[in-house]
């Protein structure tokens, strides 16, 4: 039985010398290899966090580019709605004193065919000079009115024009 028993021992003694073994081949050669892996994986994880967080930054500068777009694209919207309001006012007050001209000129050619025909006075003829000065006045009323005009329309396009140009620039990625 002593034998027996002693055989035994030696059995799981070396057993356990070769489990020790392996061990030791394990830890000597695999867990090296184990742990080189382990710090590639960090390595990566930390790459990868930090393109994330490049990322993040960028759609936050995306974002915050957008609204101001949306900003300056509702202005000049309101800019333009403002431009073509006062145009239209006075695109009316120009058809107005159209009116008012036509009417006059309507009031001089009867004028002169009545004077050809000898029916207009000298009172007739002091109140068709007058006319016709103020007809020439609102005619040179008229062409400032309407050069005033063009040159706001054209200052107001081109302000609308750069900020246009403005809100284009390129976007940084």
């Amino acid at each position: 039985m002593t034998e027996e028993l002693l055989s035994r021992a030696e059995n799981l003694l070396k057993k356990w010398d070769s489990l020790f073994e392996e061990l030791k081949k394990f830890v000597d050669e695999d867990l090296p290899k184990i742990e080189t892996s382990i710090k590639k994986v960090v390595e990566r994880m930390h790459l990868l966090e930090n393109r994330v967080d490049k990322i993040e930054k960028k759609l936050e500068r995306i974002v915050f580019e957008n609204e101001s777009l949306k900003k300056t694209f509702n202005n000049l919207r309101e800019g333009v709605f403002t431009l073509e309001a006062e145009i239209n006012g006075k695109i009316e007050g120009l058809k107005c004193t159209f009116e008012t001209l036509e009417n006059k000129v309507e009031n001089l050619l009867k004028y002169e065919s009545e004077k050809k025909a000898g029916e207009v006075g000298s009172e007739e003829l002091e109140k068709l000079r007058e006319e016709i000065t103020e007809l020439k006045k609102s005619v040179d009323q008229l062409s400032t009115e309407l050069s005033q005009l063009k040159s706001s329309v054209t200052e107001k396009f081109w302000s609308v024009r750069e900020k246009k140009v403005e809100s284009k620039s390129p976007r940084i990625l």
